[in-house]
């Protein structure tokens, strides 16, 4: 099933702790995976089944030394 932009929307502006489907914060997430540029984890929602995949990127950057 494809996430509609207005679900999309909706996990985003809750920090992705919320399923964008139910709206349950009952999810866990999996395994971080490394891609060529991209780092993704899959998602399940423990109430409604469904899942999708988290992409993260790179935001900020700080020197430590």
């Amino acid at each position: 099933m494809t996430m509609t932009k207005k679900q999309k929307t909706y996990y985003l502006k809750h920090d992705g702790l919320r399923c964008p489907y139910c709206k349950s914060s009952n999810i866990e997430s999996g395994a971080l995976r490394v891609g060529d540029s991209t780092l993704c984890a899959d998602v399940k929602c423990s109430v409604c089944g469904r899942t999708w995949q988290d992409v993260y990127g790179i935001v900020d950057v700080e020197g430590t030394g």
